[in-house]
C-alpha cells in the first residue's frame, strides 16, 4: 500500500472510531502500525518466566522489523554474550557464542506465531491475522490490546497433544500508533518484550 493511501485509510478509520464511540477495531490498529519506512528498530527489555526457573530472567536488546518481512533480534546477556536471531522468509538463523544454527521457522511454533503476527502488522495485513489466529481486540485508540491465539503445533502442522490442549498465545499492546509490549505464552512459559524507541537506555526491567 502506498504511504499516502495508508495515511488516508488511517485518518478515515480514526474518524470512524471517534464518531461511533466504539472500541478500537483490528483494522484501525493495524493501519496505524503498518510500516511506511524500510525498517524500524526498538530497544527492548525481555522478561522470561517459567515454572522451571527460580526467578524470571531479564535481558536487554534490540528488535528490528523490516517492511519486507525480515526480522533481526539482538539480545545482550548479563555475562557479556550476545545472541542474534535472524528470520528471512521461513529460515531462522541463530548466532550465539560463535555457534551458528539454521533451521526452518516451522520447527519453532512460538517464534512462528510472533513472526506471523509482526509481519502482518508491518505489512498492514489484517487478513493474515484473522486467518492464522483467533483474534480478540480490546481497548480504544489510546490504549489497545490484541490477543492472538491458536492451537500449539508440532513441525509438520500436527497439533501438540499437550496436557491441556495447549495453545500459543501472542498478546500485542500499545498506545495509538505505537506497539509497546509483546507477550508470548506457551506451555506454562511466558516471555514479555517491553519495547522502547531505538537508542533508549534502561538499566532494569519493570
Amino acid at each position: 500500500m502506498r504511504p499516502w493511501r495508508l495515511m488516508v485509510v488511517t485518518i478515515l478509520l480514526w474518524w470512524a472510531d471517534a464518531a461511533s464511540g466504539a472500541g478500537v477495531s483490528l483494522d484501525a490498529v493495524v493501519a496505524r502500525l503498518a510500516l511506511t519506512v524500510p525498517s524500524q528498530t526498538h530497544a527492548f527489555c525481555e522478561i522470561r518466566d517459567s515454572g522451571l526457573l527460580s526467578e524470571p530472567v531479564k535481558l536487554h536488546g534490540e528488535l528490528t522489523v523490516f517492511r519486507d518481512g525480515r526480522f533481526l533480534k539482538r539480545t545482550h546477556h548479563p555475562d557479556g554474550r550476545e545472541a542474534v536471531v535472524r528470520v528471512h522468509g521461513d529460515t531462522v538463523t541463530i548466532d550465539s557464542a560463535n555457534d551458528e544454527r539454521t533451521f526452518s521457522l516451522a520447527r519453532s511454533p512460538s517464534l512462528a506465531a510472533v513472526v506471523q503476527a509482526l509481519r502482518a502488522l508491518a505489512l498492514g495485513e489484517t487478513a493474515a491475522l484473522r486467518v492464522g489466529f483467533d483474534v480478540a481486540v480490546t481497548g480504544d485508540t489510546d490504549a489497545w490490546r490484541i490477543q492472538l491465539e491458536r492451537p500449539d503445533q508440532l513441525p509438520g502442522g500436527t497439533v501438540d497433544p499437550g496436557p491441556s490442549g495447549d495453545v500459543v498465545r501472542v498478546t500485542l499492546a500499545g498506545h495509538g500508533s505505537r506497539l509497546v509490549r509483546i507477550t508470548l505464552a506457551r506451555q506454562g512459559q511466558r516471555t514479555i518484550l517491553e519495547l522502547e524507541r531505538a537508542g533508549s537506555d534502561r538499566d532494569d526491567c519493570v
